[in-house]
């Protein structure tokens, strides 16, 4: 299909876009408006505040789960423990992101159509890693209200 060939040719051409925000006019497909690339400057900008943002994260939580996983006494807390549960998925996307963010900017383009292809996998990780967080919390709420109504000890 058309749509197949145009993705094709931008993954293969991912150092030098084939179609920028301003060639995009009034015969362009969807397509087209999903592919087009903003200028090199936006592109660069957007890296960099990712990369300053992630590295904050992964230093910040990184620390706390550190704190807490080495520290037999903090270890024993089960809220603690949930804690950790909680900042895995958010320290790994985090991660991963930063590297990826801090390859593009020192290439000055995307580093490989590969590593491109690889964020999708991490984007993905990390919508399904906060919907996870938001089951555990919600069932763990659910337990709390449903043990409070009964007169239970949670």
């Amino acid at each position: 299909s058309n749509g197949q060939r145009a993705m094709e040719r931008t993954l293969k051409s991912i150092e030098e876009p084939i179609l920028r925000d301003w060639e995009l006019n009034s015969t362009s497909t969807r397509w087209d408006y999903l592919a087009a690339a903003p200028s090199d400057e936006a592109i660069m900008n957007t890296w960099i505040a990712l990369s300053a943002t992630t590295t904050f994260v992964v230093l910040v939580v990184g620390t706390i789960m550190t704190a807490i996983l080495i520290k037999p006494k903090m270890r024993r807390t089960a809220f603690n423990l949930y804690l950790v549960g909680l900042m895995t998925p958010d320290f790994i996307f985090s991660l991963i992101c930063g590297t990826i963010c801090y390859l593009n900017l020192s290439a000055g383009h995307y580093y490989s159509a590969s590593v491109c292809k690889a964020q999708t996998f991490f984007e993905t990780f990390g919508i399904a890693g906060n919907s996870w967080m938001t089951v555990v919390i919600l069932r763990q709420l659910l337990l709390l209200l449903t043990s409070a109504k009964q007169c239970r000890r949670y």
